[in-house]
């Protein structure tokens, strides 16, 4: 069943700081480079929305669940980045927040959802990823060394 929901604004992956998961380098501290910027211009112009569209398909989410979604900013919560001690490019999904049942006004979530959505989140982030992979094989000049090869899927 596909949702009947607006594609949200892609993640503004700017003034973030490192992912959660990175690892500091001490030969690089400081000097990392995540290609973010890189990252939200490629879904701005239509990896996000392509992404979406593709999970909207077969997500086990319904519309009310996903305006819950949307209403604690989760879709906005993503990152997408390059790690530079690795060479390839990742994602974090983000995960429904310790306090949604404050902060959840339509009632849609309960404990069994909040599971579901943070599975859901994660099957969105990879089908974006895949669609970013897609877009950076279409690259004919990548920026700097990017390189298709370079980017191997998220290691779970």
């Amino acid at each position: 069943m596909t949702l009947d929901v607006s594609v949200p604004e892609p993640p503004d992956l700017s003034n973030r700081g490192a992912p959660s998961d990175f690892e500091w380098d001490e030969e690089t501290l400081g000097g990392e480079d995540f290609h973010r910027e890189e990252f939200e211009d490629l879904l701005q112009e239509g990896a996000w929305e392509e992404g979406f569209n593709e999970w909207a398909q077969y997500t086990d989410l319904d519309e009310r669940q996903v305006r819950a979604v949307d209403d604690l900013g989760l879709f906005q919560a993503f990152d997408f980045y390059r790690d530079p001690t690795e060479g390839r490019y990742r994602f974090e999904a983000p995960t429904v927040p310790d306090d949604w049942r404050e902060r959840d006004a339509a009632g849609a979530l309960d404990p069994e959802t909040v599971s579901l959505i943070d599975d859901e989140l994660r099957d969105l982030g990879r089908a974006v990823h895949e669609v970013l992979e897609d877009y950076l094989e279409g690259t004919e000049e990548p920026a700097d060394d990017w390189d298709a090869e370079a980017y191997g899927q998220r290691d779970e």
